[in-house]
């Protein structure tokens, strides 16, 4: 949502995607600092994603073929995935288990590296799947904008 329609309505997409998933499944108490972070997070996709506000590219050429290809979309994935593992992941949300009593003070430096590898093998999955699907996406909706917003000629 928020490469799509910025980072106020990522952080829109972000509230309520954990109000619903609660909803869905209301397990435990509902906790609003968690509705927050998920805010957050979708926020952070939207400042990192949202391509109306800048009008730079990075282009890689081949040596081989002299090809040029644009990945400014690829590389503000990966910051904006790796700004979500260190800033909400690892940094907020730790904290706050760590305040709900989740995570007892005597564990948390434990939490800590089990919380890390778990990122890092998140990061090896989540990355290539961003790859595929943000192009995807982001084509899915040119097309369907393109299409409503053409004019229709008399025939």
């Amino acid at each position: 949502m928020g490469m799509l329609f910025g980072p106020c309505m990522g952080m829109m997409a972000g509230f309520a995607c954990d109000i619903v998933g609660y909803l869905a499944h209301p397990s435990g108490g509902f906790l609003p600092a968690y509705v927050l972070v998920g805010g957050l997070q979708g926020l952070f996709y939207g400042l990192f994603l949202y391509q109306k506000w800048s009008g730079h590219s990075i282009q890689f050429v081949s040596n081989k073929t002299g090809k040029t290809t644009d990945i400014t979309l690829y590389l503000r994935a990966i910051v904006a995935r790796l700004a979500d593992v260190v800033i909400i992941n690892l940094l907020i949300q730790t904290k706050l288990n760590l305040h709900y009593g989740f995570i007892p003070q005597e564990a948390y430096g434990a939490a800590i590296v089990a919380r890390v590898a778990k990122n890092v093998i998140e990061l090896a999955i989540d990355l290539p799947l961003l790859f595929i699907l943000l192009p995807v996406a982001l084509k899915a909706y040119q097309h369907i904008f393109r299409r409503s917003v053409s004019p229709k000629v008399a025939g």
